[in-house]
């Protein structure tokens, strides 16, 4: 039998255990947002010298505003994408490491065609988290900032990747439904179906999600092939093998994430936006997440603008640049409406987490309704009932309030957000 100092040993080494976790998750959370943000900053320093030297030398003063604007843009970026990675990371790691075992989450029964495309995905999915990685590479690769650029690259790969895979994973999850024998229809029907589920909250996700992607697959392309050339490929295979992957796996994957959120969520707009306003926050919310809209909108003009450059050295053949410009507008409008959708949609789930100061807990804050808004048909919807609750952590004392007095403690005492079912950037 376990006595109780051995079951007090026991304890204090989980508390420690899940403090390290759960710290471990909240920095490596800020360096891929940061990540996120310092390429954004080096892209619209681009974007803004090229704008800006039109007609005008830029002078000292001019150039200290400019990497000031950069900087301040860059910051607002970093802050909506927080709120991104933190939610979709704590539930990557607690679907490994969970903190109750039986709420460990389990792959439903798959048949043979379906075992196929879950391994392929998981393999299309890191695929593309390399690609973010490398296009945050080709902005810095240049001048002395090109080792901040590597570094950027190198965490925003590991995070994309972790927030694409966990996106795909969520599909396959066991709910206790999806093991039910389900009449089994055709592609006219499912199409029937699906087409008179449409509204026009859906189809606007839709269409913002399509003009999303070809933004991303145009950076894609852009910093896949510049990693190549750096890399001493010819220029005319590199150009050629970064649209290949580009327009298949980041394509692919782009849609799967962005669709899983955008849609659910536009279709039931009024509503998501009233509970966005009922979060932590929500002015600056709205703020931070407007302005990261905007950032990653520059990001992909510039993005596509050099892709355009580099394209036009290979002598291939290209549309007139009239008809370019206005492709890349139009395509970066929707890669930052899309963002800030999606930085509506998590700042509105995961915002309390920014709060430094210690709150009283709900009902509601304990279940962590991650995404309860834009959930798709693999998760749960819940009602929460306001019932007095007590803090469950299992910190040592002075460690708990030490957590609890910068915000993470809400991160520490509530189950995961993988109760529940993602935006380049970051993703949002």
């Amino acid at each position: 039998m376990t006595t109780t100092a051995e079951a007090a040993h026991q304890k204090t080494e989980t508390s420690y255990s899940e403090y390290i976790k759960n710290t471990g998750i909240y920095l490596l959370s800020l360096l891929g947002a940061m990540a996120v943000g310092f390429q954004n900053y080096l892209a619209l320093m681009d974007l803004i010298k090229k704008l800006s030297t039109i007609s005008v030398a830029l002078s000292k003063a001019w150039l200290l505003i400019l990497h000031g604007t950069a900087v301040f843009l860059g910051i607002c970026s970093t802050t909506a994408n927080f709120c991104f990675n933190i939610d979709l990371l704590e539930g990557f790691v607690e679907r490994f490491f969970p903190k109750d075992e039986t709420k460990k989450k389990k792959r439903r029964k798959l048949s043979a065609w379906e075992e196929i495309l879950y391994w392929v995905g998981i393999g299309a999915f890191v695929i593309t988290g390399i690609m973010f990685g490398l296009t945050a590479f080709a902005f810095g690769m240049t001048g002395p900032i090109a080792i901040l650029g590597i570094i950027a690259g190198v965490f925003q790969a590991i995070l994309m990747t972790i927030q694409e895979v966990e996106t795909w994973l969520r599909a396959f999850d066991d709910d206790g439904k999806n093991n039910i024998k389900k009449k089994k229809k055709s592609l006219w029907q499912t199409f029937v179906d699906w087409s008179n589920s449409l509204t026009l909250g859906k189809f606007a996700g839709y269409v913002i999600c399509v003009g999303n992607v070809l933004a991303l697959s145009l950076l894609f392309a852009f910093g896949l092939a510049t990693f190549l050339i750096t890399v001493s490929v010819p220029l005319v295979p590199a150009v050629i093998t970064g649209f290949a992957f580009a327009l298949t796996f980041g394509t692919f994957t782009e849609f799967f994430f962005y669709n899983t959120f955008l849609s659910k969520f536009c279709n039931k707009f009024s509503e998501n936006i009233e509970k966005f306003w009922d979060s932590t926050y929500s002015p600056l919310g709205l703020f931070a997440c407007a302005i990261n809209g905007i950032v990653n909108a520059g990001l992909s003009y510039a993005g596509i603008m050099l892709l355009v450059g580099l394209v036009a050295t290979t002598g291939i053949a290209m549309p007139p640049i009239a008809a370019i410009i206005t492709v890349s507008m139009i395509a970066s409008v929707f890669a930052g409406a899309a963002s800030f959708i999606l930085g509506i949609d998590f700042w509105t789930a995961n915002s309390a987490r920014l709060s430094f100061k210690p709150k009283e807990e709900t009902a509601e804050t304990t279940k962590n309704p991650a995404f309860i808004h834009s959930t798709p048909d693999i998760a749960k919807k819940f009602t929460p009932t306001p019932t007095p609750t007590k803090s469950t952590s299992t910190l040592p004392k002075g460690i708990g309030t030490l957590i609890s007095t910068v915000g993470l403690r809400r991160s520490l005492t509530t189950p995961s957000s993988a109760d529940r079912t993602f935006s380049l950037t970051g993703r949002c």
